[in-house]
């Protein structure tokens, strides 16, 4: 079973993939057509692709499922989905991931993060103003039916402190969930 991590931008999706990478799992490198951000390192945070190596690419098959967020092409490569425990996407994402693999394959975890603790997130990596307005104005779009359909296993809600620690002692313990969790 693959976990799938998905949450608005700066929901903590890379922060938490961080953590639980740290107890041994891997977490998928997707591709990206978006400039690289202070700090980040090509085939760590992603693999960065100019835009017609990413369609090049998309083209050959190469990619398990691929999106357009914000104008940049992001991609999973088969590779990373077949070597990973760990998999970060977008709502549309992770309806390919549903289609070519099954619901019952899947561990969604999502982030739900409120939007004063995204913003301050942004300005501390020193995202540009008009850049994170766009991404937020899509985000409300692409998780508006997202939240609504509940379409999650567990959802961690960052108002509650140590959320992440929570949910890591919980899956750690190979507890079944049957039902929809809020952490």
């Amino acid at each position: 079973m693959k976990i799938v991590l998905i949450g608005k931008s700066c929901s903590g999706k890379t922060q938490f993939s961080l953590l639980l990478k740290e107890r041994g799992l891997k977490v998928a490198v997707t591709c990206t057509s978006r400039p690289m951000r202070p700090g980040e390192i090509d085939g760590v945070h992603y693999h960065f692709l100019d835009e017609n190596t990413f369609l090049r690419e998309l083209s050959d098959d190469q990619f398990v499922e691929h999106d357009v967020f914000n104008g940049w092409y992001y991609g999973l490569p088969k590779s990373e989905y077949r070597n990973s425990d760990i998999l970060i996407v977008t709502p549309r994402g992770l309806q390919a991931l549903i289609d070519s693999f099954g619901r019952e394959n899947l561990l969604v975890v999502y982030l739900d993060t409120e939007t004063a603790v995204r913003l301050d997130r942004a300005a501390k990596r020193g995202d540009d103003p008009k850049e994170v307005l766009r991404r937020y104005g899509t985000d409300e779009k692409d998780f508006r039916d997202f939240i609504f359909r509940q379409d999650w296993d567990i959802r961690i809600d960052q108002k509650r402190e140590n959320s992440f620690q929570f949910f890591i002692d919980v899956f750690s313990q190979s507890r079944e969930l049957n039902s929809p969790v809020l952490i």
